[in-house]
């Protein structure tokens, strides 16, 4: 008997520390590749581009969104977005909602405007447009700076 209690109080103890270690690793932000820093453009990549950026392990940022979308809450957010490239002079990469099947962002992705953020070609985190969680996230720069900060650190 003392011995099972013993095996389950280590067990129980391995996984406590083991999904420690995870969410420590999860929330950590890191740099994105050097040659995005200092830029403070939003460049537009087809769906081929972004597929190989993936291959390449890179770490980037692709804003999703939708051409011709003319809804107030889009346009704020196109405007927020652009002031916040420009300001942290990072480029991100632009692509259409129309273009992201057959690629990863087409798994998680189901509704637009939104910012996709990469770490060594895989998907880290992503805004969801449609979820009220992240919706102060979409309200402003701060609210914008404040998400993208949780990931990706500024130079």
């Amino acid at each position: 008997m003392k011995k099972q209690g013993i095996i389950i109080i280590v067990l129980t103890i391995s996984i406590v520390c083991f999904l420690l270690f995870l969410s420590t690793y999860k929330s950590k932000p890191f740099y994105l590749d050097d040659k995005y820093y200092n830029g403070g453009s939003l460049i537009e990549i087809s769906k081929e581009e972004l597929n190989a950026l993936e291959e390449r392990k890179g770490s980037f940022v692709v804003f999703v969104y939708n051409p011709g979308a003319c809804c107030t809450s889009t346009v704020n957010f196109d405007s927020f977005l652009t002031d916040f490239v420009e300001t942290e002079k990072i480029d991100f990469f632009t692509i259409s909602f129309n273009e992201i099947d057959k690629t990863s962002i087409a798994k998680h992705v189901k509704y637009y405007p939104t910012v996709v953020i990469f770490n060594k070609g895989k998907i880290t985190a992503y805004l969801d447009a449609e979820s009220d969680n992240d919706l102060y996230y979409y309200e402003s720069i701060a609210g914008f700076k404040e998400w993208f900060s949780k990931y990706v650190y500024l130079k």
